[in-house]
């Protein structure tokens, strides 16, 4: 049986309180790895919102950005067919997550991990 092969880009990237500015390196990211033939795209922790502890990003913060910018890299894997795990937050039953999100290839949200220490 021929063996299959997997190729995994690890994305490393510096990224800061602006959520937009972030959803676009890592949608340009990913289109780089998929046209160079990358299977899954991983980012790091925390990396749509910059892993920010300030209270006062958070006492502003508008979890629909955060939504908004999830859509937008599912959409761009779905058109470069290219799987990807992005460092997120959500809500869950009143509380806040540092999440990782996980998506297919087809765009299919495969799952979300909430960090719990």
């Amino acid at each position: 049986m021929p063996r299959k092969k997997l190729r995994v880009a690890a994305c490393q990237m510096l990224a800061g309180e602006d959520i937009e500015h972030n959803t676009q390196h890592i949608v340009d990211r990913l289109r780089h790895c998929a046209s160079e033939g990358v299977d899954v795209a991983a980012f790091h922790e925390g990396v749509l919102y910059g892993y920010s502890c300030r209270p006062s990003f958070w006492s502003r913060f508008d979890q629909k950005r955060i939504e908004k910018s999830e859509r937008r890299i599912v959409r761009v894997c779905k058109e470069k067919g290219i799987g990807c795990v992005v460092g997120s937050t959500h809500v869950e039953e009143g509380g806040r997550y540092n999440s990782l999100l996980v998506i297919d290839n087809d765009g299919t949200v495969l799952g979300r991990y909430g960090k719990i220490h």
